[in-house]
């Protein structure tokens, strides 16, 4: 067995150097067609490199072909004209928009106040033979007392009590 194992390692050997030579020509013809497929592309990169240019030089010269067009006509025109000959002022610039003729504007109102009552919440009523109170936005007050700002409790019922201020009631009806 020994004999033979150095036979069968150079014969391994060998194979490889075969299999190794016959694929040299072939990774070489890959490289080279890859080399050409590279300059191909490098060389139509470059060209679209150069269209790009031209084509950005060709927008920047319509755009300012556009400007002075635009500016001719500005400047021929007949307002303008009168401006730069000193016949005519130019139109001044007015913080508020025209007035439409036949038409009055009015100044909007600012919104009414809110109701005197509306912070007032009656949130229970306690009845006890001839004692009422209610408890109004967590304070417990008796009828004719006040609850601030001059309003004064003006009648107090199972269901209902009445506020007063001045000489405006408004009542609250409580839910049972």
């Amino acid at each position: 067995m020994k004999k033979y194992l150095g036979l069968i390692v150079l014969t391994a050997l060998a194979g490889t150097t075969v299999l190794a030579v016959n694929a040299t020509p072939s990774d070489k013809q890959a490289r080279s067609s890859n080399t050409v497929s590279d300059a191909q592309i490098s060389q139509l990169d470059k060209r679209l490199g150069e269209r790009i240019v031209e084509q950005q030089e060709l927008l920047a010269m319509v755009e300012k072909l556009l400007k002075m067009d635009y500016a001719q006509k500005v400047l021929q025109s007949p307002e303008m004209g009168n401006i730069l000959s000193g016949r005519a002022k130019p139109p001044a610039q007015s913080a508020a928009p025209a007035a439409v003729k036949g038409v009055k504007t009015k100044a909007a109102a600012p919104p009414p106040p809110p109701p005197w009552w509306l912070p007032y919440k009656p949130q229970m009523v306690y009845l006890s033979g001839e004692d009422r109170y209610v408890v109004v936005n967590g304070k417990m007050r008796m009828t004719g007392q006040t609850l601030g700002d001059d309003v004064v409790v003006d009648k107090i019922e199972d269901d209902l009590v009445v506020l007063r201020l001045g000489s405006e009631h408004h009542s609250f009806f409580l839910k049972k």
